[in-house]
């Protein structure tokens, strides 16, 4: 579907991204499973992934932290119509989790 589509491609380039990579040559380097069971060709543990569907958008983040841990996406409202800088403020809007996910790696050790 074009939902589970987007949902891989944003892992992948959030993968890439998080890894200092580029799209060219490099998507596999993450390896999307049905059931979104993630392996990953980086040797570190502590790899984690979380999708969240925040209006029309879906935000992706891939990140290293030991133990579970849950981002906190905040949704900031629109700046003035004149561009002027002002103080953000949270526009209230809440992010509905999809998916939370460890990476585990490719290197065919034991996975946790």
């Amino acid at each position: 579907s074009a939902e589970t589509f987007l949902q891989v491609w944003t892992l992948k380039e959030a993968w890439l991204k998080a890894t200092g990579r580029g799209i060219a040559g490099n998507l596999q380097t993450l390896e999307v499973s049905p059931g979104f069971e993630l392996k990953g060709d980086r040797p570190e543990p502590d790899w984690q992934a979380c999708s969240y569907r925040l209006q029309d958008a879906l935000v992706t983040l891939v990140f290293r932290h030991t133990g579970l841990l849950r981002p906190t996406v905040t949704l900031l409202a629109s700046p003035p119509g004149d561009f002027r800088l002002c103080p953000s403020s949270v526009s209230g809007e809440t992010a509905a989790l999809v998916l939370q996910r460890p990476i585990h790696s490719q290197s065919g050790g034991c996975d946790e």
